[in-house]
């Protein structure tokens, strides 16, 4: 084994200086990544900031959903369905076994 050799498996001399060193490439800026990324990156390093958001939301989808209410069908509002046909067939009264 000649001295280069050793230098460079020992990382001594000459072994160092084979190291790059030049800086790491920079990440890309936060314009040019994709929205998710932002948002999960943010969600990251602001955890309880981000759990208050999800509760906002989970609350606000909520207290939405409540005041449109719901609509409750009648017996007439289906009559071409099955179902409506087999609901007059029923009150009625005229259906065999």
């Amino acid at each position: 084994m000649n001295d280069e050799t050793y230098d460079v498996l020992h990382h001594e001399g000459a072994g160092w200086r084979a190291v790059p060193t030049a800086p790491p490439a920079r990440p890309p800026s936060d314009a040019t990544r994709p929205m998710t990324v932002r948002v999960a990156r943010w969600s990251a390093t602001h955890p309880w900031r981000a759990i208050g958001a999800w509760v906002l939301f989970v609350t606000l989808c909520v207290v939405g959903g409540g005041a449109v209410g719901t609509k409750a069908l009648t017996q007439d509002s289906s009559p071409r369905t099955q179902s409506g046909q087999a609901d007059r067939i029923e009150t009625s009264g005229n259906f065999a076994h």
